[in-house]
């Protein structure tokens, strides 16, 4: 059982469909086009966060942009404009067009425009010919940018925006690239086969294991004002345990989160959810009935307490938001019946907000 979050809820006078996005991390990501349909623009399904302010180009525009993209039969473009900071409106422009063979990444070319988008040039040679499979974009400075190529186990990163890159070759695939959004020089990156997280402290330069068996929710410290810490979820046999690790996030500085009873309380697998003061999770027993958990402002686990009414089962639960001093939660009872909670400002105690909730599929919560 997973507990996700929510990135809208359509309310209509009938019924309530919930939309779901396993997207866990906000961060700017580059937009990825489907060059096979003109016209159609569609996030990455792995990343659909939010993104700085740019344009919204479509597959038939950008080969209008870049006249050299016509012979380019790569099935994807994968679009990033840096936008503008303060004042400074960025002309350099990236096109990554990828062709993918089950998923995986065989050939790739990557186009620069440093006129926005007036030309392009194949700057494929800095980046050694290699396959690439995606790119990310700091959100704190836009000239740093990382490019994986997961089979080979390299990452290019630049810190001018493209005019040069270094090649670093890795001990794990980097399946996901995640900047930690209070400090420049930080990022994760994720191996999704090995399942193992790791870190580096200069913007992807050199890179240094946290944790091995590690799912893939794993979140940095969000709140501003705080030191950067890592908050992940640890796979223990078939459940999971969440940690913590803090700087210079060597063995020595990790530790269960939470020094007290809960430390010990093992959680549903990829069940955690960090959003903004609050950590969340859930425990589900032999009969299929889910317990949430919340941690507010970091501190200990306590079980949610939900005013459910006809001896219903709470099977699962969603996480709507969490961004305004208060959590909005979607409880499944059972296929396709849902309800919806809000909470008190420390998301402990709730009370029912909208009943009989009609979801699109018992499998978005799977």
């Amino acid at each position: 059982m997973r507990l996700f979050i929510v990135f809208c809820v359509l309310l209509a006078s009938e019924a309530v469909q919930i939309n779901e996005d396993v997207s866990l991390r906000s961060s700017i990501r580059p937009k990825t086009l489907d060059r096979g349909k003109l016209g159609d623009l569609s996030p990455d399904s792995r990343h659909r966060t939010a993104r700085a302010a740019s344009p919204t180009p479509t597959a038939s525009t950008v080969t209008a942009k870049c006249p050299a993209l016509k012979s380019d039969n790569h099935g994807l473009a994968i679009v990033h404009w840096s936008g503008q900071t303060g004042t400074k409106v960025s002309e350099m422009f990236f096109i990554l067009t990828v062709r993918r063979n089950r998923g995986i990444s065989t050939e790739s070319t990557l186009w620069r425009s440093t006129d926005y988008g007036d030309s392009f040039v194949n700057e494929s040679s800095k980046v050694d010919n290699t396959a690439l499979d995606y790119y990310y974009i700091n959100g704190l400075d836009n000239k740093i940018i990382i490019f994986t190529a997961i089979t080979a186990k390299k990452v290019y990163v630049t810190r001018d925006e493209g005019k040069s890159y270094s090649a670093i070759p890795l001990t794990f695939q980097p399946n996901d690239i995640y900047f930690d959004p209070n400090n420049v020089n930080n990022v994760l990156g994720y191996d999704s086969l090995k399942k193992e997280l790791s870190v580096s402290l200069d913007s992807g330069l050199h890179w240094l294991l946290v944790s091995k068996n590690a799912s893939d929710r794993y979140f940095w410290e969000t709140q501003k004002g705080r030191t950067s810490k890592i908050y992940f979820e640890k796979l223990v046999g078939n459940r999971a345990r969440i940690f913590i690790a803090s700087p210079p996030f060597d063995s020595n500085s990790i530790k269960p989160f939470q020094a007290s009873s809960t430390s010990s309380l093992l959680f549903d697998q990829y069940s955690m959810v960090l959003s903004n003061e609050y950590i969340i999770s859930q425990t589900t027993n032999s009969f299929g009935s889910g317990t949430m958990y919340t941690s507010y402002q970091r501190g200990p686990f306590k079980p949610a307490q939900f005013p459910f009414k006809d001896h219903r089962k709470e099977r699962d639960y969603l996480l709507v938001d969490g961004s305004e001093g208060q959590l909005f939660i979607a409880v499944n009872h059972r296929s396709n019946l849902t309800s919806l909670y809000m909470s008190e400002q420390q998301g402990i105690s709730f009370s029912l907000t909208v009943d009989d909730v009609l979801t699109n599929s018992d499998r978005s919560w799977q």
